[in-house]
């Protein structure tokens, strides 16, 4: 049985990924919530765990650093910040923080575009540095995870619209 998708496509394109999906929110909160730590830690990660490691330098040159942990075991990713366009755009690099992992650095770009309706579209594109890293990132069930992680970022927004004041 497979899960549901609520990423509206994903393609693959000889060594990228790109995921699209629709938040239900203004462009600038999608943006807050993927940019700021408050945030981040109320949808990162994988179900059944808790965020360790929150980390956020945002600006170009700076890093980042999200771990989650469960049942004995820690998954962390790392990386650094190449273009950051509030509130449409961002590329960083990204990493599996295992030494045997280290040097296999994806580059992932961000955009988010305002659909004039009160929803923002974003489009997520992940080069590999091959097609066999990708195929084989992809054989984890990366996909069906990130559809879960926004799937709790969707829920989060909703929460963010809520509280605002503005």
């Amino acid at each position: 049985m497979s899960a549901i998708r609520h990423m509206t496509t994903t393609e693959t394109r000889d060594t990228s990924f790109i995921a699209r999906r629709v938040f239900n929110a203004p462009q600038q909160l999608v943006f807050d919530a993927y940019t700021q730590p408050e945030h981040i830690r109320n949808w990162w990660g994988m179900e059944g765990s808790t965020m360790s490691a929150c980390d956020v330098d945002l600006r170009v040159g700076g890093s980042y650093r999200f771990a989650t942990a469960g049942d004995g075991y820690e998954v962390a990713f790392c990386g650094e910040y190449r273009e950051i366009t509030p509130p449409s755009r961002i590329i960083h690099t990204e990493f599996y923080d295992v030494p045997e992992y280290r040097d296999t650095i994806t580059v992932v770009t961000i955009d988010l575009i305002d659909q004039g309706d009160g929803t923002t579209l974003m489009t997520m594109t992940i080069d590999y540095p091959s097609a066999e890293v990708m195929q084989m990132v992809l054989q984890t069930g990366m996909a069906d995870g990130m559809d879960v992680s926004f799937d709790r970022m969707e829920a989060h927004l909703q929460t963010m619209q809520g509280s605002r004041t503005d």
